[in-house]
């Protein structure tokens, strides 16, 4: 006799974790794993390139934290999730849940980019201060302003021009 050992349609005992960013992201997992049609893990696993164990992709359905972004990229793309859906709905879910657990406080550095030149797109400009990537200058100096309530020296203004990357 066969029993489905699947958790993922089930409330757990992290379902209710007390961080609303992380029980939305799970509860929106458990849509996308009911709409791919409830497959078994051993399915799951056999259509992802990183290998993700069962006991991993239990864990991801029962989060007590956020999961790792790789594992849930994976997860989400053996679910039939597209990888603009991924990097636009899901990443933004995700962050909120990974803020929310692991937050940023003051003493922390922010200063320097957030990620290495090869990561980044081309020709963005990017903040000294804070490692941003910059779209709209004038509003990015408001934000520095708001958060220092003091206004930013001139030579300040501008963002630093990252140099293209030579390939």
């Amino acid at each position: 006799m066969s029993t489905n050992t699947n958790n993922a349609g089930r409330e757990g005992p992290g379902s209710e974790t007390g961080s609303p960013h992380l029980t939305e992201l799970v509860r929106q997992l458990k849509l996308t794993y009911r709409q791919a049609g409830n497959p078994s893990y051993r399915t799951i696993i056999r259509t992802t390139s990183i290998g993700l164990s069962t006991s991993t992709i239990s864990r991801i359905f029962t989060a007590r934290k956020p999961p790792k972004w790789e594992n849930l990229t994976e997860l989400l793309l053996a679910l039939g999730v597209s990888r603009e859906d991924i990097k636009t709905t899901w990443h933004r879910l995700w962050m909120l849940a990974d803020n929310e657990a692991n937050p940023l406080t003051g003493t922390d550095n922010a200063g320097g980019e957030l990620l290495p030149a090869g990561r980044r797109p081309k020709d963005v400009e990017v903040c000294h201060r804070c490692g941003a990537w910059i779209a709209d200058t004038a509003l990015h100096t408001r934000w520095h302003a708001g958060v220092a309530r003091v206004e930013m020296p001139p030579n300040e203004q501008k963002p630093v021009n990252v140099a293209r990357r030579r390939r």
